[in-house]
């Protein structure tokens, strides 16, 4: 059984079949730069600027949300849009939807959990949401059902270019960091993954395709349970029979 201890040299040691997957709870299991781009567009068609997805591209990835709005608003040709009253208005916006987020976004994801619980994969979710944001959307993954530990940092996008927030939380997985894959959707993340020791599989979505993921071990079009397999077979798991 995955998890199950064997001794060596008078100590004990987790078997090598034991794989542990950490991933990005806003954009890996949840589409959060798609409800992003939809909550930013509204508002700011309504102060007049036509926001597109290449201006997310460009200036809304891996950075502070007022930064992004602000840039974006300059691209549009508006920078004195970009007030805090946006930033208000965009945060409230993106925070009603993710309170009321309908299973059909996460079925994929939901598929994803199941199979990975059933293969004896440990699982984290990084999050840069605030504790309470981010255990609500993990209550509406239904992480506990499938034993997902939640980590969240409260920095926001920044969260996931750091090198060591990556090491800290494949520590929470009790296995070596070698054993453990992340599963990113930035080429920042990919390459702060990649620095902290763990295997890297990228999953990007329509703002970050084109990004430079070279380092990472593949790269996945989603995050479902032909990806648990996949991860199983890169780090020579046997499936159970």
């Amino acid at each position: 059984m995955p998890g199950k201890k064997a001794k060596r040299d008078g100590g004990t040691i987790e078997r090598p079949e034991v794989l542990g997957i950490v991933f990005e709870l806003e954009y890996v299991a949840a589409p959060g730069r798609n409800l992003f781009y939809e909550m930013a567009r509204r508002a700011m068609k309504e102060r007049g600027m036509n926001l597109l997805p290449v201006h997310v591209s460009k200036h809304g990835i891996g950075v502070p949300l007022e930064v992004a709005l602000t840039a974006m608003a300059k691209e549009c040709g508006k920078p004195r849009s970009a007030d805090r009253r946006l930033a208000d208005d965009v945060q409230r916006a993106v925070a009603s939807v993710w309170a009321g987020l309908p299973e059909t976004e996460v079925a994929g994801f939901a598929r994803f959990l199941r199979s990975a619980k059933a293969a004896g994969i440990r699982m984290v979710a990084l999050s840069g949401l605030e504790e309470a944001a981010a255990t609500d959307l993990a209550s509406r993954l239904r992480f506990g059902e499938h034993q997902v530990m939640v980590h969240p940092t409260g920095l926001g996008p920044t969260t996931f270019a750091e090198p060591g927030v990556w090491r800290q939380v494949a520590g929470l997985l009790c296995l070596p960091a070698g054993r453990a894959v992340a599963l990113v959707s930035t080429s920042a993340s990919c390459h702060a993954a990649i620095r902290a020791g763990l295997r890297c599989v990228a999953v990007p979505d329509a703002f970050t395709a084109f990004q430079d993921f070279s380092g990472a071990d593949m790269v996945s079009e989603k995050a479902d349970e032909k990806l648990v397999r996949a991860v199983m077979q890169l780090c020579g798991k046997r499936e159970s029979s």
